[in-house]
């Protein structure tokens, strides 16, 4: 975790990126729109709006796109409701057109996948402090438990929260691209009533989002069915994706791989290669096979849940039901575990923990794509 940090302080990636908000001009009319009077002609047709200077900013937008590499979209609910994002997303989907290979350079995230990598993470951490024999425990045996049962429970439930409400937004955004109306959408100049906190007059984007809209979309309408067929199949793909990839899952999933890792120093310092090999291979099923399915499953089961329920008690009972859902797959994999140490021949039961938790990865995966394409 302290290398995560320091990595991402210190280390500067060397792509140049646009973000939007900070590379365009948002105070200077001319700079960001293209003409000088545009600041004081709202009330003008889009011919006379744009018949003063060429565009310097927002006009220019479309050649912005049309030479990225690739388009990242942060996504949360109010994202459809923004006139500024559904415009951007389309406008590269456009720009894309006719270009060689099947693979859309589009990266859509939900920014809820940050806060519920965090939760699960921590979750797992509590978890495997819980199984360790520490010098805390030792002293306070009972209080230890308490606290570290209380702290990843609290974890778990506030991930499992996040991923209902993820379903639940997503669902939500699709039923309203399947009627998409650009009316219906809003610009941050237009609801404060174009005027700056300072009393300066602000740069519609709507009028300017119109106007580029109407010339390369041909019509509004156009732009409509774009929003309700082509954004509509990326957002399927990939938010339906978004909380199943297999690194997300075992990165997550890494103090569970921590968790082992002194019992294998200590074979190792003692002479025991066989046994810190076994324990060894236990620790890495751990991490590769049986984190992710638990994990895949639970992602499964938050969708089939997404629903918000009418009371609190019935919102926290579900959220409680979920959270006993995942105690029974670990308590199941330890079951597993246990068992392969009854093992006469050690490398054998390791073996057999192997083999059986590979087999209900597989079935877990296979399950998840076909699910993945019905939440999609």
């Amino acid at each position: 975790m302290l290398m995560t940090v320091v990595t991402f302080i210190v280390w500067r990636s060397k792509s140049r990126i646009f973000v939007d908000i900070l590379c365009m001009e948002q105070h200077n009319p001319k700079l960001k729109a293209g003409t000088s009077h545009l600041t004081h002609r709202y009330g003008t047709s889009e011919g006379e709006l744009f018949k003063e200077d060429p565009a310097e900013g927002l006009l220019n937008i479309g050649g912005i796109l049309k030479h990225s590499e690739s388009l990242h979209v942060f996504w949360d609910h109010t994202w459809i409701s923004r006139l500024w994002c559904v415009f951007e997303l389309a406008a590269f989907l456009k720009c894309q057109e006719g270009k060689e290979g099947n693979a859309m350079p589009i990266f859509i995230r939900p920014v809820t996948l940050g806060p519920c990598s965090m939760m699960i993470f921590f979750a797992c951490f509590f978890t495997s402090i819980g199984n360790l024999n520490t010098p805390f425990l030792d002293s306070a045996p009972l209080l230890g438990m308490v606290v570290l049962t209380v702290s990843g429970m609290a974890c778990w439930i506030a991930a499992i929260r996040f991923l209902r409400a993820h379903w639940a937004s997503l669902e939500s955004t699709l039923d309203q691209l399947s009627s998409f109306k650009l009316e219906k959408t809003s610009c941050f100049c237009c609801t404060k009533g174009h005027q700056q906190d300072n009393g300066a007059m602000m740069v519609c984007d709507r009028q300017v989002i119109m106007h580029c809209i109407t010339h390369w979309f041909d019509s509004i309408e156009a732009f409509e069915e774009t929003v309700k067929t082509e954004i509509s199949k990326a957002m399927r793909q990939q938010l339906g994706h978004a909380f199943t990839s297999y690194s997300w899952l075992v990165l997550v999933g890494l103090p569970f791989h921590w968790m082992n890792m002194d019992q294998i120093a200590t074979r190792l310092r003692c002479g025991n290669v066989s046994g810190a090999a076994v324990v060894g291979v236990i620790n890495l099923t751990w991490c590769l096979f049986s984190v992710p399915w638990i994990l895949r499953t639970t992602v499964m089961a938050t969708y089939l849940c997404r629903r918000r329920r009418s009371n609190w008690i019935s919102e926290q009972l579900v959220n409680l039901g979920l959270y006993l859902l995942i105690t029974f797959f670990a308590a199941f994999i330890l079951a597993l575990q246990l068992l392969a140490t009854e093992f006469p021949d050690l490398v054998q039961g390791s073996v057999f923990f192997v083999a059986v938790n590979l087999l209900i990865f597989s079935l877990a995966t296979c399950r998840c794509q076909d699910w993945a394409r019905d939440a999609g």
